[in-house]
């Protein structure tokens, strides 16, 4: 963890979901906790933990960091679109990495 942290920032991405029970909120579905709510993805920069707001304004907007990312995401995160996204990003942009943990689910070894 320590030789990861010397040459990137690292980013943690995850899903949180929030329990709406006796509400009458819009848009509240069954969670994959098992219960109605939001699934809200959340995402986290640093060492700290700081807290990513995705409501970003362009006038509020300031680099963070000069270093490279590394984005770390769980296997709710492994499907190939997401993977193709992060591929381009890292090609386009040459600083970020990414790990995604893999859930084989009913896949051949092949695949």
């Amino acid at each position: 963890m320590a030789l990861c942290q010397s040459f990137n920032v690292l980013v943690d991405i995850d899903v949180t979901s929030f329990d709406h029970l006796n509400t009458k909120k819009e848009g509240i579905s069954r969670t994959y906790k098992g219960f109605n709510g939001h699934a809200t993805i959340m995402a986290y920069i640093g060492a700290e933990g700081y807290f990513i707001n995705t409501q970003l304004h362009i006038a509020l907007c300031r680099q963070l960091t000069n270093k490279p990312l590394l984005i770390r995401l769980d296997f709710g995160n492994d499907a190939s679109e997401n993977i193709g996204i992060f591929m381009e990003e890292s090609y386009q942009y040459n600083n970020v990495s990414f790990i995604i943990k893999r859930n084989p689910r009913q896949e051949s070894k092949e695949e």
